[in-house]
């Protein structure tokens, strides 16, 4: 099925969850991004069992330190 994450068309599987999305994508710390669907956050705790569908708009937003 198809989603749009930050805009980009990406191909997932159905029945994916946010977790099997994030490791799809390979990112550098999976860890560190905060995951909204459809403008609603989706806390980390819920990623395992947040099911994601066609046409799902998720935003990623990667967590920056600084001081």
């Amino acid at each position: 099925m198809q989603i749009l994450v930050n805009g980009n068309a990406q191909e997932i599987n159905d029945g994916a969850t946010v977790a099997t999305m994030l490791e799809t994508l390979d990112l550098p710390n999976p860890n560190a991004v905060g995951v909204e669907v459809n403008g609603e956050f989706v806390e980390k705790e819920k990623h395992a069992e947040h099911t994601l569908h066609a046409n799902d708009s998720v935003e990623l937003i990667q967590f920056l330190g600084g001081g």
